[in-house]
């Protein structure tokens, strides 16, 4: 087990250093190919910017965070587990660092479940609460692509061939995973398959041991998950709710960039132009395994804001945002998630 621990926490270190080199390379390229770009009219244009905004752009950070443990927390009251505020703002910001390190976002669910677990939350419920947050999470992203695509047509339509093909391959992913996490939750037998496929793998590969054992408690998990997932489908009102708290998590990431924009100066008469095109770039990041969408994300914001202003401002505004809606986001999430397991090994050793 203690062998295991040790492989994880290398595994972490490397997906973080692999996050750094192509945050630092990202960066130059965007800085170097900008033409009239410079750091010292960046930060002169902070030092003069509107101070009441970047507070606000802020304010959504950590704005942000809180949404999404909000919904964790709400969802889990609704199947009969209790957790305050504290306990789920740390397994929302565990789910973003670990997200934002790894390929398509694979360490964030795992990483939630652990917190869960080290608070006695059931392996049933913690699965149904995460598979649930994760449905409602795509369900969101999916609504604010298909209210981008109805009410701005004409922004989809400035980003250039390649820009657009990636917004619609973001779009049709997170559509198929939207899709297939209503399937696990509506049919357990997906997620039963699911389990017993990769427990098969695991233990031919020699990663666990004694698979069939594995097995056999796999599949009384899923008649447990199976009750869970009858009584969260059955109140619709739950599910709705979790929805908006998702979608209200959306907004407010999508609305950093426009806080930064107007901190910096920017027209108000520009503030939807702005927010339509984060969102289209929001949608296209979804297109490739890449931790933190890093680099497409990045050229697609851009693309957008070049439609509204000058090729240096546009850099401007992308660097500085994205500083706040992801570097400084995950360095918070850090923080938090170090001090969270900090404390619980503590209770653990006394």
């Amino acid at each position: 087990m203690e062998q295991k621990g040790n492989k994880d926490v290398l595994k972490n270190i490397m997906w973080s250093l692999v996050t750094i080199v192509i945050a630092v390379l990202t960066i130059t390229a965007i800085t170097s190919q900008a033409k009239g770009f410079s750091i010292n009219d960046a930060w002169i244009m902070i030092r003069h910017g509107k101070k009441g905004f970047m507070a606000l752009a802020m304010v959504s950070v950590i704005l942000y965070i809180y949404l999404e443990g909000v919904a964790i927390k709400y969802i889990l009251k609704h199947i009969s587990v209790d957790v305050n505020h504290r306990q789920a703002f740390l397994y929302s910001a565990a789910d973003i660092y670990f997200s934002a390190i790894t390929p398509s976002a694979s360490g964030g669910q795992p990483a939630s479940f652990y917190f869960m677990r080290k608070d006695g939350v059931s392996f049933s419920k913690a699965t149904m609460c995460l598979v649930l947050n994760l449905l409602m999470y795509s369900f969101a992203i999916d609504f604010v692509a298909v209210l981008s695509f109805v009410v701005r047509p004409d922004i989809f339509n400035s980003f250039n061939d390649f820009g657009k093909v990636l917004i619609v391959i973001g779009f049709v992913i997170m559509t198929s995973l939207t899709l297939f996490f209503f399937m696990l939750l509506k049919e357990p037998k997906w997620m039963d398959k699911l389990g017993l496929w990769g427990i098969s793998i695991l233990g031919k590969l020699k990663i666990i041991r004694k698979p069939e054992k594995k097995r056999v408690k796999w599949e009384e998990t899923v008649k447990k998950y199976s009750t869970v997932s009858d009584l969260a489908l059955g109140k619709g009102k739950m599910l709705f709710v979790a929805f908006l708290i998702n979608l209200a998590q959306r907004v407010t990431q999508i609305s950093i960039t426009v806080f930064v924009y107007l901190g910096l100066g920017g027209k108000f008469g520009h503030m939807g132009d702005i927010w339509f095109s984060q969102a289209f770039a929001f949608v296209g990041s979804n297109c490739a395994p890449i931790p933190g969408a890093q680099g497409v994300v990045d050229y697609l914001m851009i693309q957008g804001f070049s439609q509204f202003m000058s090729e240096p401002v546009a850099v401007h505004t992308e660097l500085l945002s994205r500083g706040m809606s992801f570097y400084i986001c995950i360095f918070i999430s850090l923080i938090t998630t170090v001090i969270g397991y900090m404390i619980k090994r503590k209770r653990v050793n006394n």
